[in-house]
């Protein structure tokens, strides 16, 4: 359940280990068989070309989850009101001035904490966060999504 949280032991017990992997199997299995919309970049990519700027000369750095993209610049280069923004530089920034990015450069921290960010705001006003994530692996960055109503 999203409201539970089990504290394992370095010494957790074997039967408890193995229903954990289970249940994570299970999880697994079952969101493979979903449709999720996807979209990935290059970690180095994402910073270079939205990023690099000073962040006092660059536009909004916003994930669009209704055109399955990343851009910079003003929302009505998408679907204008039906595009749903995720604001990612304004994590990027915060991280640059809590001095928490290694030579002011773009971190996964700073985008996981977009996405929580996001979910939360969406949360509150009682709107659907689509179960927005992200991971960075092998140098991508990969955002993923329950699809959007038509």
């Amino acid at each position: 359940e999203d409201d539970s949280i089990v504290a394992l032991e370095p010494r957790s017990n074997e039967t408890l280990m193995r229903e954990l992997a289970r249940a994570i199997r299970r999880f697994s299995a079952e969101r493979a068989r979903e449709a999720w919309c996807e979209c990935a970049m290059g970690l180095d990519r994402l910073e270079r070309e939205f990023f690099a700027a000073p962040s006092d000369d660059r536009g909004p750095v916003v994930l669009c989850l209704r055109c399955s993209c990343v851009g910079a610049g003003p929302l009505d280069q998408h679907c204008g009101a039906r595009c749903i923004p995720v604001h990612l530089g304004a994590e990027v920034r915060a991280q640059q001035l809590e001095g928490k990015c290694v030579d002011g450069t773009l971190t996964p921290d700073a985008l996981h904490r977009a996405v929580e960010n996001f979910r939360a705001h969406r949360t509150e006003a009682g709107l659907p966060h689509y179960d927005l994530d992200c991971y960075v692996a092998g140098g991508q960055v990969v955002f993923t999504w329950r699809p959007l109503p038509a």
